[in-house]
């Protein structure tokens, strides 16, 4: 009940900060299952936008993604002296900061937040808002899907396995086998990542990163996750989140390589074409 309570106040908070940018675009038109249609298209053409953008990037695109690479790597020799440091700062105020953390990062959160969003959108014809709570929820789900598929492979045990921050076991489903990198992180920043970029406000993006950076140290702090899991956890819902904000609903273009599809509708279903 107490979460739920504090969900709805953090919507409230989002839709004011969301109504200041609304204000300067129009009114969405066309019924909701037209309009709930659209945006649906537009998930998949985003998704498939995202799919394919490796094969598009720009050299500043791979300087950026090789660095966060090297970045992760450069962390993990220090993953267990930074798992010691959290265990000895266990106190009961940073259990609650961290209780904090661990709420904003659950899938559910997103769920919740980005839903009511959407709704408020759709209901009220607020085509901003719609389109913020869209992107939250497609942002959450991509990046998390990315995080999932190298949980998989990379198969790394938690800390609290107690086999060392080098164990690895590729391809594993149990999870305590799926450290890297962290779930939690990649969704708490995706969803802060969309909100500050849509809010487009000095004060709430401070507060959304705060919240992400609290989930990320919340993840060290309870010994679920090594420090180098959060920080690529962290990159790729960043990433993901300001991919989808600025290229969403539109012909995605990177350095020299152009890409599209369109999804139409025919008398079997619907033809998927793409033009690379």
């Amino acid at each position: 009940m107490h979460k739920c309570f504090c969900n709805f106040l953090v919507i409230i908070f989002l839709l004011s900060g969301l109504s200041l940018q609304a204000q300067q675009h129009g009114e969405s038109t066309g019924n909701v299952f037209q309009t709930i249609g659209s945006d649906i298209k537009t998930a998949a053409v985003d998704g498939f936008h995202l799919l394919i953008s490796p094969a598009n990037f720009s050299n500043k695109d791979l300087l950026i993604a090789g660095g966060t690479i090297l970045t992760t790597a450069a962390v993990m020799p220090f993953d267990e002296d930074l798992r010691k440091f959290a265990g000895r700062n266990h106190s009961d105020i940073n259990d609650k900061i961290t209780d904090a953390g661990k709420a904003y990062g659950n899938v559910i959160t997103p769920v919740v937040i980005g839903g009511g969003i959407y709704s408020y959108g759709l209901i009220f014809k607020d085509e901003y808002v719609r389109t913020t709570g869209r992107m939250l929820i497609e942002a959450v789900a991509y990046s998390g899907a990315i995080t999932s598929v190298i949980k998989t492979f990379a198969g790394r045990s938690r800390p609290y396995t107690n086999d060392g921050s080098h164990f690895y076991k590729p391809v594993q489903f149990n999870t305590a086998h799926t450290s890297f990198p962290s779930g939690h992180s990649t969704v708490a920043f995706a969803m802060s990542t969309v909100l500050a970029e849509r809010i487009n406000n000095v004060y709430a993006s401070i507060g959304l990163y705060a919240l992400a950076g609290i989930t990320a140290a919340s993840r060290v702090y309870t010994d679920d996750h090594w420090a180098s899991d959060v920080f690529l956890g962290a990159a790729i819902g960043y990433f993901t989140g300001h991919f989808i904000t600025h290229n969403s609903g539109t012909l995605y273009k990177s350095g020299s390589g152009k890409t599209a599809i369109t999804l139409q509708p025919s008398l079997t279903g619907f033809n998927l074409n793409a033009i690379f």
